[in-house]
């Protein structure tokens, strides 16, 4: 495992996009404290040897440190990190207190790579880095940085598709290419942080998402995306992305054949 640092990147900087076709992820071979779902004593395990359900550190939404429980973790095969994570990878910035891309931080090599989330929106690596699931494939190379309110509304609504949906969202194998999903996956973060901070504007993130959804997944995956998802395109409705995302606050029949719904 190569240690890695504390973010430093200028509130101005852009993210500098990972190799083409490659996955932005963290290092496997970075370790983090945790304990397994029947195990008392925490010990430092390496990503790569994570599984859903384990318990690592990391911090809550007042940023206080804590148990976080693993709720999707997959592989992304092998690619080039910084340190412990690609160049695009979010992680919280000390200095800035928000979450931001991790730059060329740290000594470039290629390692096997992963995505996982947890029930909390960091978690906090051996070195004290503290990363979350996202990365600017994502949110687009624009975003090269969220404030944390922001960042809390995304973390929750990304949690909340893979407790409806499943973890297949973090394995490579779910997605067609890496060109592809950076080509749709912006415009689903712009709307899912639209439709957190307002429940009656989700109309846009119902056609991101079902863009995202038939251009970017593999065949397998997209027929357990339209499984959870029964009413695409309906924001109004329950089995919609923003009913799921927003813990069903979306949902009013009444707007129904409206422009909100």
């Amino acid at each position: 495992m190569k240690p890695s640092v504390t973010l430093s990147v200028s509130p101005s900087s852009s993210p500098s996009p990972t190799t083409e076709g490659s996955f932005s992820c963290i290092a496997g071979d970075t370790g983090i404290l945790s304990k397994g779902k029947n195990e008392i004593v925490e010990s430092i395990t390496l990503v790569r040897d994570l599984k859903i359900g384990d318990y690592v550190h990391g911090v809550d939404k007042k940023k206080k440190s804590t148990t976080c429980k693993i709720e999707a973790i997959g592989s992304f095969g092998t690619g080039p990190v910084y340190g412990n994570y690609t160049d695009d990878h979010f992680v919280y910035n000390e200095t800035s207190k928000k979450v931001q891309v991790h730059g060329e931080t740290g000594p470039y090599r290629e390692v096997d790579k992963y995505d996982l989330i947890t029930d909390c929106p960091l978690v906090e690596d051996e070195s004290g880095t503290k990363f979350g699931p996202m990365d600017s494939d994502f949110c687009g190379a624009k975003r090269g940085k969220i404030g944390w309110k922001k960042y809390l509304l995304l973390h929750k609504a990304i949690l909340n598709v893979v407790r409806k949906s499943g973890t297949f969202w973090f394995q490579e194998s779910s997605y067609q290419d890496m060109k592809t999903l950076r080509k749709f996956a912006p415009k689903v973060c712009r709307n899912m942080i639209k439709c957190m901070k307002n429940n009656r504007k989700c109309k846009g993130l119902e056609k991101a998402s079902e863009e995202l959804v038939n251009n970017v997944l593999t065949k397998s995956a997209k027929v357990q995306a339209k499984k959870a998802f029964t009413n695409f395109g309906s924001s109004c409705l329950t089995g919609s992305v923003s009913a799921v995302i927003t813990g069903g606050k979306s949902v009013d029949e009444s707007l129904i054949g409206t422009a909100n719904c």
